[in-house]
């Protein structure tokens, strides 16, 4: 089965393209078992050509975006409505490698998502996995989102990788190190793409 994107939860293909961006080794695992699951919950790299192809291009998602989401929004009646649209934007953003544009919808869904919201978490685990993908990764800003998320959900497997990923990029690899073995004992077993994207992270040599 062709690995896709478009087979993942949101999360997970957040995640994604953090490592296909980091690395370009093959996600063997991933692409034999892609994974599904709702569009709520799970984030985002090129790990192959096949992989990158798959993805949404930068002109199909603004012509998508326009098309789809801002009439969503001008009819959004709350601003928890109109969190919701631009969290789901961004993260189109974040797949097509429109990387401004995703956190600059990420950063209006935040100011405008009461900040008891359930789907806070998640916004916050996408606007970090945008700011490790700056072209100047921003480590603290990313450090800080995803503190948040691990905070509420200390056992996050995904949030626990990307946590990972900012120290390593900040050269804390015993950090790093301390979050892919914690990451290594809670992944579920039969979830190939996680686990394929730990053994990636783990094995990467900076």
């Amino acid at each position: 089965m062709q690995f896709s994107y478009l087979t993942l939860p949101m999360r997970l293909v957040a995640t994604l393209c953090i490592f296909t961006t980091l690395s370009a080794q093959a996600w063997s695992a991933a692409t034999a078992n892609p994974v599904g699951g709702s569009a709520t919950h799970s984030g985002t790299t090129p790990a192959s050509k096949a992989d990158t192809n798959a993805s949404v291009s930068p002109e199909r998602a603004v012509e998508t975006a326009a098309r789809f989401f801002d009439p969503l929004l001008e009819d959004a009646k709350t601003n928890a409505e109109k969190a919701n649209i631009l969290h789901q934007r961004g993260v189109l953003y974040l797949r097509s490698n429109c990387r401004d544009q995703a956190l600059a919808d990420l950063n209006r869904a935040v100011q405008l998502l009461p900040q008891n919201s359930d789907e806070r978490s998640d916004l916050l685990f996408h606007r970090a996995c945008v700011f490790l993908l700056l072209p100047t990764p921003d480590t603290e800003a990313a450090l800080s989102d995803i503190n948040i998320c691990l905070s509420l959900s200390p056992s996050d497997v995904e949030a626990l990788i990307v946590r990972g990923e900012a120290y390593q990029l900040s050269g804390k690899t015993a950090l790093a190190n301390a979050d892919f073995a914690r990451a290594a004992l809670l992944a579920p077993k039969g979830d190939a793409a996680i686990r394929a994207m730990l053994q990636n992270a783990r094995n990467r040599k900076r």
